[in-house]
């Protein structure tokens, strides 16, 4: 029989029952995009929201990182699609200075934020070998939160 948290603990750590989990794929909570998002953020939020939960299990506490991933992904591509197909990368002021295109520096700033939400959401190379450290396949090691850490155990 597993040992109760107290009350103390719980409030600090929370509870992690399966009877307590929602999911975002059950009839009563469908998966919905943020409101905010545009026709191409919304199938962004589709793609990632179907490879979530595939990977990981899809819950409705993800909704909000999905949506947030989902925009800045939109932000990127849109960014993009200006830089390369009507902006161009660089101003150029009536005295001839040049500058970055404004497109530019949303492209750097949507790529920064893509990698940490995808980061947060388990997408992306490196956050899937992370997570694999955690799998039993034959484990290296009793802890395998030393193994993710590069730690020797004893």
């Amino acid at each position: 029989m597993r040992a109760i948290k107290p009350e103390s603990q719980k409030q600090l750590e929370g509870t992690d029952r399966k009877d307590r989990a929602v999911k975002l794929s059950d009839k009563s909570d469908p998966v919905v995009p943020a409101n905010y998002l545009e026709k191409r953020g919304q199938e962004i939020f589709y793609e990632i929201a179907a490879h979530v939960k595939e990977v990981k299990g899809l819950y409705a506490i993800d909704a909000h990182l999905i949506s947030q991933a989902a925009q800045w992904i939109y932000l990127f591509e849109d960014a993009s699609h200006r830089c390369n197909f009507g902006e161009g990368y660089t101003n150029e002021s009536e005295q001839g200075r040049i500058t970055i295109n404004g497109y530019m520096s949303a492209m750097d700033k949507a790529q920064t934020k893509m990698a940490f939400y995808c980061n947060e959401l388990g997408i992306g190379l490196k956050a899937r070998q992370a997570l694999l450290k955690f799998r039993d396949v034959g484990g290296s090691s009793e802890d395998p939160l030393a193994d993710l850490l590069g730690r020797k155990t004893a």
